[in-house]
């Protein structure tokens, strides 16, 4: 199956790519260091990545942040 992983390169993404690695093959999108660069909160960025990445199987989405108190 090819799984295209939004958020790859931040906690949670890179448990979930170590999850899907060994059975899929998953591409990774991320703000910086994956296969392919995507800023989620700009539209015309999503749809450039969803051109250049073409069909997929299945999307998994582990982006965004989560505010924390201390």
């Amino acid at each position: 199956m090819r799984i295209l992983l939004i958020g790859a390169t931040g906690r949670l993404g890179a448990a979930v790519h170590e999850a899907l690695r060994p059975r899929h093959d998953v591409l990774t999108a991320s703000r910086s260091r994956a296969q392919f660069t995507v800023d989620i909160r700009d539209p015309a960025s999503v749809a450039a990545m969803s051109q250049e990445v073409g069909r997929v199987d299945a999307v998994a989405w582990a982006a965004g942040s989560v505010p924390t108190s201390r």
